[in-house]
């Protein structure tokens, strides 16, 4: 699929879930590696915030929004406090723009509900930022406890210690070719999982990973890898970090000296069961 072919129809249809699967991970592919159609879907989205929260989505449109976009609780929040905020502006606007005050004293002026309409939407809005902030404190510290138990479980006695239940392999992926993307079914009863990534040789001694979601901000960062004798590394992820879409882990390879040896990037796509 061409980005210049993908219309905002299309995407319109993708970000409501209302595509087939194949079709999804299309779309997701290109979204990996064409700048202009990622900034096109991110454009896309704020405006389908937007039209949930103005009230203009169709029953079946608002149905299908709230089943891609109010799956976690983060993201209820999110909703909740955008549309929170969005409401109390208009309101406040609209009282503004209804009251008259003749003119007099700036001490009396500053006594009347026209002066103190703004001062009221700035407390209200300080009151969204305080909760935003300390929403991203909570968020930050959550995530910052999940790298943590990520590096213990990559650690060369933890890896020696346990077994992990489910073991998906992949492979580097290059400009030449794009294979069939590798995909983990998630089940309730999963604990970790173990990617288990193929490397193209390098003068390089240990390896940092990252991964993150393609459609998110936010990833996960292990460093200190270590190569196995069979030329492969071993990164485990508590399953319940994944959830459905499609992954990219990029691999940065450390030399003994510190300096970048080379890139390798992996896909995978995570699915409900």
């Amino acid at each position: 699929m061409k980005e210049q072919i993908l219309t905002n129809e299309a995407i319109r249809e993708f970000l409501l879930g209302r595509v087939s699967e194949e079709e999804r991970h299309r779309i997701e592919l290109i979204f990996l590696t064409d700048p202009a159609l990622k900034e096109r879907i991110l454009v896309a989205e704020q405006q389908l915030v937007d039209d949930y929260l103005d009230g203009s989505l169709s029953d079946n449109d608002r149905k299908n929004f709230l089943l891609q976009y109010s799956q976690t609780t983060a993201q209820k929040e999110e909703l909740g406090i955008a549309q929170f905020t969005q409401e109390l502006l208009a309101k406040r606007a609209a009282e503004s723009r209804e009251l008259v005050v003749p003119a007099r004293s700036f001490w009396r002026r500053l006594a009347t509900p026209r002066f103190l309409v703004p001062i009221a939407v700035a407390a209200v809005l300080v009151i969204v930022l305080g909760v935003f902030w300390l929403k991203w404190q909570t968020t930050k510290q959550q995530h910052l406890a999940i790298e943590q138990e990520m590096a213990q479980l990559n650690t060369p006695e933890s890896i020696k210690q346990t077994t992990p239940r489910v073991v998906l392999e992949l492979a580097p992926i290059t400009s030449r070719s794009i294979g069939p993307q590798s995909e983990l079914v998630r089940r309730p009863d999963l604990g970790v999982v173990e990617l288990k990534l193929r490397l193209i040789q390098t003068e390089a001694t240990r390896y940092n990973a990252k991964l993150e979601r393609v459609d998110d901000s936010e990833s996960l960062s292990v460093n200190s890898l270590q190569i196995n004798n069979n030329h492969t590394i071993q990164l485990r992820v508590p399953a319940r970090v994944l959830v459905k879409g499609l992954y990219k882990l990029t691999l940065t390879g450390m030399t003994a000296d510190g300096t970048t040896s080379s890139v390798q990037e992996y896909q995978f796509t995570v699915r409900e069961e």
